[in-house]
């Protein structure tokens, strides 16, 4: 008999389970016809298993932040779920979408029909435009000559165009810099026009393609159109409802945050409510540009309770660091990083401390990069000689004394290249390797945008970055904190307001450091039946994890499954930890066990997945993640697909600890 499922892979917090693939030919036809999956020789795409069929499906839900893995290798792919359209797409040379010497249409055909919308001819027959989507349009003013920002277009046989906020159409992109692969997420509950709206809600199939023109007008490049599935409406939207995560005792918390032109000292209330929230120890600031008497009695008016608020900060270039921890300036007037312009040598905007935490002495330091500008403009060679000034700083005072982890945060304004980015981060870390980049993503799971203007020329994006040394510290958590994607019991439990987070353009980006744990040991493979055989006989309860590196739900929930694993050893429970990744990146694998403090031994599927999901359980579709909980007497009495939290996990094994 079937175990019955704790809770529908359709979780609250709104991020379905990822698959593997069942092997065979029947189930191969139905991926490649549903979901237009494509093994490309792109450098993301996954090698074949041995019957031919890719050892990775695509995810459920695609995740906008730059990173392709849930695509699978297809470079152009068309998805959607119950919310969202989704499309990736490949140009054939880096490019910045919102500004440059392109433009970029994205082209959607809502219900795949030439009849509706705007019809375009073209070799492969005619496509009925109903939405457009383009990046850097024609700037009237510059003679047609491509302009910057994203505007998105309506197209009805009843009237001309029509143009639609950004905001109003839910577009999201990633990255924001230059690239040659970009995801795009458009709402299908947009405010649109009545009839497009109902094409958009409307179970069927869409297609998709990119066009992208030069300075001239002319086309100078395209993709192949690319067609797949809507499914029905979610019968409501949903927000999932993840709270910031519980400090942690014996690490260090650090929020980074662009307020904005001095916007708390006009408007105290919502940054007082956000970071009494947040309970952070160190607090790095963008666009504060206050003298630094009045930004550390901001900080002991408005955050009495914490402790005894210091701050080091050189107003006028609006950049500062406060703390109630020791602290210790590293730069002022004339120790600082600098840049020459044009002949002349002027302050990069950069503050550095040294800060005495819970996890031994910090370098911090935060920085605002020149903003604006594209791939190549003058802009984006300041942002690299401002990274270059920060870099030599750092060493130079690294070598000052004892070495010590770096944390190095701020507005980075990643609009051109990502160059800067990797230029600070370079040979940073204590064992003369390059600074990690914090994986900080919103309450929602969605994305990993920290900037947004919605009534502006500019959508959505990532500008603001936490760099840390990840051979010393690791990042318990992370999080974008927007006050409107959490739920209102939370915001009401946190003392904070719906629109807090509209005080700024910017959103506070929380991460936990704590000591970097020892390495984990290498996952060992194991088949599927000895997997079975291993749970199901030690005489103990056992609870059963499948994971994988790609997996963003899976990654997720690491830290509640070892915690749960901590707290309930004492108590009999066994935990076996099992990564689903391919055989090559088992490394990998055990990396990301040891950035999340589970040194505990683990295993990797060791024979492909049409051996090892029978071999382990013939019911299990292969989803990930998904656990399992056996009985002492090596009874499965709870399967569970998709993710959990930590006080779910204790309810599965709840039972079988009782029964012991």
């Amino acid at each position: 008999m079937r175990i019955p499922k704790i809770r529908s892979p359709r979780s609250i917090r709104s991020i379905r389970p990822a698959r593997l693939t069942r092997i065979g030919l029947a189930a191969l036809l139905t991926v490649l016809v549903w979901i237009r999956f494509q093994v490309s020789d792109a450098a993301d795409s996954r090698t074949l298993d041995e019957a031919g069929a890719p050892a990775v499906a695509v995810a459920d839900r695609v995740v906008v932040d730059g990173v392709f893995s849930e695509w699978g290798g297809a470079p152009d792919a068309l998805r959607s779920d119950g919310a969202y359209l989704y499309v990736r797409f490949r140009l054939p040379e880096l490019r910045t979408l919102q500004g440059g010497n392109a433009t970029t249409r994205v082209l959607f055909d809502l219900d795949a029909d030439p009849a509706t919308g705007q019809v375009r001819k073209d070799d492969d027959g005619p496509m009925g435009v109903d939405l457009e989507v383009t990046f850097s349009p024609p700037n009237a003013r510059r003679d047609g000559a491509p302009g910057t920002g994203v505007s998105v277009q309506q197209f009805t046989q009843k009237g001309p165009a029509s143009t639609v906020g950004h905001a109003r159409a839910g577009l999201l992109f990633a990255p924001s810099f230059a690239a040659t692969d970009f995801e795009l997420r458009l709402a299908r509950r947009a405010e649109l026009n009545q009839d497009i709206a109902t094409l958009f809600q409307n179970a069927g199939k869409a297609s998709f393609r990119v066009l992208v023109l030069g300075s001239d007008g002319k086309e100078i490049a395209r993709t192949a159109r690319v067609e797949g599935p809507m499914p029905p409406l979610d019968a409501a939207p949903t927000i999932a409802p993840t709270a910031p995560p519980q400090r942690r005792t014996d690490g260090v918390r650090v929020v980074t945050w662009n307020v904005e032109k001095e916007a708390p000292m006009k408007n105290p209330a919502p940054f007082q409510r956000i970071l009494n929230a947040l309970q952070p120890d160190v607090v790095l600031c963008q666009e504060w540009t206050s003298k630094p008497g009045e930004i550390e009695a901001w900080f002991k008016t408005q955050l009495p309770g914490r402790g005894t608020w210091r701050v080091h900060t050189h107003g006028e270039l609006g950049v500062a660091i406060a703390t109630t921890l020791p602290l210790e300036p590293l730069t002022d007037g004339s120790v600082m990083p600098a840049r020459k312009v044009n002949g002349k040598i002027r302050p990069v905007r950069f503050v550095a401390a040294r800060v005495d935490t819970a996890v031994g002495p910090v370098l911090f330091g935060t920085t605002h990069l020149k903003c604006c500008g594209t791939k190549d403009s003058p802009e984006d060679e300041l942002r690299q000689l401002e990274a270059d000034a920060i870099n030599e700083f750092v060493r130079v005072q690294l070598g000052k004394g004892q070495p010590m982890p770096v944390v190095v945060t701020g507005d980075m304004n990643l609009v051109g290249t990502r160059n800067p980015l990797d230029q600070i981060a370079r040979d940073l870390d204590v064992d003369g390797s390059t600074l990690t980049i914090t994986d900080a993503y919103t309450a929602t799971g969605a994305g990993n945008d920290t900037w947004r203007n919605d009534e502006g020329q500019f959508s959505p994006g990532r500008l603001d970055y936490v760099l840390y040394a990840d051979a010393a510290l690791s990042a318990a958590h992370a999080y974008v904190f927007d006050s409107a994607q959490v739920d209102g019991a939370t915001r009401s439990r946190l003392g904070v307001e719906v629109n807090d987070s509209l005080a700024t353009d910017h959103r506070a980006v929380l991460v936990d450091l704590v000591r970097a744990p020892p390495p984990a040991p290498q996952p060992k493979p194991i088949l599927g039946a000895a997997l079975r055989e291993l749970v199901t006989t030690g005489g103990s309860p056992v609870l059963v994890n499948f994971w994988a590196t790609w997996c963003g739900p899976c990654v997720a929930e690491l830290p509640d499954l070892a915690r749960v694993a901590r707290e309930c050893e004492a108590r009999g429970l066994r935990f076996v930890l099992v990564s689903c990744d391919a055989p090559e990146d088992v490394e990998a694998a055990r990396k990301l066990l040891t950035e999340k403090g589970i040194t505990t031994a683990s295993y990797i599927k060791g024979e492909p997945d049409e051996g090892f999901i029978p071999g382990f359980d013939p019911d299990w579709n292969g989803s990930l993640p998904t656990t399992f909980v056996f009985d002492a007497a090596g009874k499965n009495v709870a399967v569970h697909e998709g993710s959990a939290t930590y006080q779910e996990f204790l309810e599965f094994v709840a039972p079988v600890l009782a029964s012991k």
